[in-house]
Order: C-alpha cells, then structure tokens, then sequence
C-alpha cells in the first residue's frame, strides 16, 4: 500500500510508535480508529506509516473459536458489529481486520450513525449547523449502575422515612 509523503501522525501515535513497543504502537492505532475527526484515507495512512516503523506490527490473519471471521456482507454492519470486530482485533492485530474495520467504519459514518460523525466545525455553528448534543437518557447508563441508583436511592428514602417516622 502506498502512503502519502505528507502524511503527519497524530502526536499520540508518533509518539507510541517511536517508542518501539508493539502493543502500544497497536493500542495507539485502535485509539486512532476511534477518532471521529478522522478520515478513513487518514486511518489508512496512519495504519500504513506504523507498519513501516514497527517490525512485527500485524499479525496474520487467523479466525477461532474466540476470534471470528471478517463479515463481507455490508448490510450486517451496524455498531455492534463494529465493536465485536474491534474485540477481535485486539485478539488478532492483522492488516486485514484493521482495514475492514476502516471500511465498517465508513459505511456507519456515511450512515450518518452518531459516535462515528465529526463534531461539526466552528464555521458550521456560525452558519446555524450546530444540533446541541442530545441529552444522556437514562438507558445510556450501563444496567449495574441503574441498579445500584436504584438501590441506593430506595435506601436514602426508607433512612428518611425512618428518621422522619422516629420523631
């Protein structure tokens, strides 16, 4: 693969990757798949400037039990899909799996899905482009912590009613 010569890495993988530790350098690639600011021309460009720093960056492509195969049908990928194929790929760190998962990533941002659009730029709020950011329902909080909300909320009432009912 052929990487542009004006490509310039983010300080976080530069730095990583000149570090020379391999799980690092592959950690700082998985946090640049995260990064919605970023193009998918610049995951690969990214992608294809660690590999030529690090020995040994990829692993090959390998499927088991634990680590299953790339899904080729594009109407199977949503965001579930998308973060069960990150999962595999910190189990099998290939070329292959972090180039599909560049694709999978596009597909859900030309979507139009939420975490995997760019925040809209400055100008674009100065033109009326800006959407305030939707408020976090109660759903968005992971089912143990509503339990223990729950919990504690029913306790912090019966210490209440207990303490009100003994005067």
């Amino acid at each position: 693969m052929s990487m542009t010569t004006n490509f310039i890495p983010s300080d976080n993988l530069k730095h990583y990757v000149e570090a020379g530790n391999l799980n690092s350098a592959r950690s700082a690639l998985v946090m640049e798949l995260d990064d919605a600011e970023l193009e998918a021309a610049d995951l690969r460009a990214a992608q294809a400037w660690a590999a030529s720093r690090v020995a040994g960056l990829y692993e090959a492509y390998a499927e088991s039990a634990f680590v299953r195969a790339i899904d080729r049908e594009e109407g199977h990928w949503n965001v579930e899909y998308f973060d069960t194929q990150m999962v595999y790929l910190k189990m099998n760190f290939c070329e292959a799996r972090f180039l599909h998962l560049i694709a999978v990533r596009q597909k859900l941002r030309d979507a139009s899905v939420g975490r995997f659009q760019a925040k809209a730029a400055p100008e674009d709020v100065s033109r009326g482009n800006h959407r305030p950011a939707a408020s976090p329902s109660k759903s968005a909080l992971p089912p143990a912590v509503r339990a223990l909300l729950i919990v504690g909320g029913a306790a912090a009432a019966l210490a209440l009613f207990l303490t009100m009912w003994g005067k």
